[in-house]
């Protein structure tokens, strides 16, 4: 194990606009977007074939900060982060870097979200340290003719997912950013509409929060949502198809009680937001997402018959996850997945949940970083290992105001 190269998930390379000479604009900033897979989130028995002295958030430390101090970026937007290895581990790191840090915690788990600026290039002006469970329920408040306990998943009080936001001065500037950050349901795919409806109404909180839609903003972190599924046409088009509310009822109708029916026919006002010039700064840069954003295969089921034979058995490569060619580009695309949500835990989950989000309004994306090869990640046969940290992959994008 010791003479595994450790930088491994640090070879990527780097995308520029066509717009970009490829030098950093005077005024550019960098932000990074990373899920580091919290304990809250791993049993025991999950991911059989990563190391076990891998395994914990604390001995996965070491490899995150190298990837963190790899990338310096000026703004860290970080998802699954356990409320003890925060205070313990990653707040004084960060802040003996020179950054400070914003920190919500789940009220239902001790686990959390978190935005770091530098202080040497940004201020803090204005936080609002909060969750999904608030900010829906403040909406929903306002529907007169919607009894929330009668219509709501259970997963709705389950699970609060926790959110930050906060309006950064520029110091070279004198201007405003504003970002959120968040970690949406994910309940195995049981509630995407309840998941959907926490995107758009984060996206109108931000949108109110920054002052209206021609401010700068972005919003980025784990969506949990395939840009196949409806949450990605929400933040991409600012509403639903027929097509996305179909999608919504055929899962409800399979997943929940009959006297909750689909959230998107009782409240369709809700599934909309208002950044009309949102943009994805990979789709930007690259023409596309990301192929995959996260890589993990937690029950091992193609490798192992249980987890106990996981010290004894080869790692042969496999790749499960369907393929997506339907996507026409000009550009060279890379190999992109495509899973359908009643197949999660039947085959290695190799998909794009994380995004980058700004209003292009008043900034613009120079730059991001390409998603590491595949082929490296296969000889560990997948995330979370000795190299990749999490089950999710690091991601950063480049900006400057306009």
């Amino acid at each position: 194990m010791e003479n595994i190269d450790r930088t491994i998930s640090m070879q990527r390379k780097w995308l520029t606009s066509e717009l970009n000479s490829g030098k950093p604009h005077q005024e550019s900033f960098t932000v990074v977007t990373y899920n580091i897979l919290a304990d809250g989130y791993t049993p025991e028995h999950f991911f059989p074939y990563c190391p076990r002295e891998y395994f914990k958030e604390f001995q996965r430390f070491p490899q995150i900060m190298r990837e963190l101090d790899h990338h310096d970026a000026d703004i860290l937007c970080l998802q699954e982060i356990g409320e003890e290895f925060h205070r313990i581990h990653l707040e004084p790191m960060l802040r003996n870097r020179g950054y400070q840090g914003l920190y919500s915690k789940s009220p239902s788990r001790a686990i959390g979200v978190a935005i770091y600026f530098r202080t040497s290039r940004f201020e803090l002006k204005k936080e609002e340290l909060t969750d999904a469970f608030k900010i829906v329920e403040k909406e929903l408040a306002s529907c007169t003719d919607f009894d929330v306990d009668a219509s709501l998943p259970a997963a709705h009080k389950e699970f609060i997912m926790p959110m930050v936001f906060c309006k950064l001065r520029c110091r070279k500037t004198g201007k405003f950013l504003n970002i959120g950050t968040f970690h949406l349901i994910f309940d195995w795919y049981k509630s995407i509409d309840l998941s959907t409806l926490q995107l758009s109404s984060a996206m109108r909180y931000i949108v109110e929060f920054a002052g209206g839609a021609d401010q700068p903003h972005i919003m980025c972190g784990d969506m949990n949502q395939e840009p196949h599924f409806p949450g990605y046409q929400l933040m991409q088009n600012g509403c639903l198809t027929d097509e996305d509310k179909d999608f919504f009822r055929r899962r409800v109708d399979q997943n929940r009680d009959k006297k909750k029916p689909c959230l998107v026919d009782q409240i369709p006002e809700l599934f909309s937001h208002e950044s009309k010039h949102l943009k994805s700064a990979y789709k930007e840069i690259a023409g596309f997402e990301a192929p995959f954003t996260c890589h993990e295969d937690y029950q091992a089921l193609n490798v192992f018959p249980s987890a106990r034979d996981a010290e004894k058995s080869p790692i042969p490569p496999t790749k499960q996850a369907k393929m997506d060619d339907s996507a026409q580009t000009e550009k060279l695309r890379p190999k992109s997945y495509r899973t359908e949500p009643e197949n999660y835990g039947k085959e290695m989950f190799i998909a794009t949940l994380d995004y980058l989000w700004y209003g292009s309004d008043r900034i613009q994306c120079d730059g991001v970083l390409e998603m590491i090869d595949e082929s490296k990640i296969e000889q560990f046969h997948s995330n979370p290992n000795i190299v990749f940290p999490s089950d999710h992959l690091l991601m950063k994008a480049e900006f400057h105001f306009l």
